[in-house]
């Protein structure tokens, strides 16, 4: 997603041998200024790996430029915040009020899921 969004709008069309640092800071500078980290790190990985197999294949004569690039972008101004924890005692309450919305039942399943096993997010959401 992020490559569709951000990267290929800007550099698909770009030779692998003509991506330079100006044109990637362009494509990654807008997203680190919007908040979105995870996605300037997803994206620059992305191009990271196109620019790594052009110059393998020989069609880009210098390494990946991606980090230069990264290292230079607005930082995180504050950390990620964090949902408080309840205290467990006050599990059950919380599953009775979550039991007791209106949204789907197989959402209401995973955070009762989440909440008893402290399963990872990634691990509920790809459970089959």
């Amino acid at each position: 997603m992020a490559v569709d969004t951000h990267v290929l709008p800007n550099l698909g069309a770009v030779p692998g041998d003509q991506v330079g640092t100006t044109a990637v800071y362009e494509v990654l500078r807008p997203v680190a200024l919007s908040g979105k980290h995870a996605v300037v790190k997803t994206a620059g990985t992305a191009i990271t790996a196109v620019l790594e197999w052009a110059r393998i294949n020989e069609y880009r004569a210098e390494a990946s430029l991606v980090e230069t690039v990264r290292r230079s972008l607005p930082k995180r101004a504050v950390g990620p915040k964090h949902h408080h924890a309840l205290h467990w005692p006050e599990v059950g309450a919380a599953l009775a009020k979550i039991d007791a919305t209106k949204c789907a039942p197989s959402s209401k399943r995973a955070i009762r899921f989440t909440a008893l096993t402290a399963a990872r997010q990634i691990e509920v959401r790809r459970a089959t």
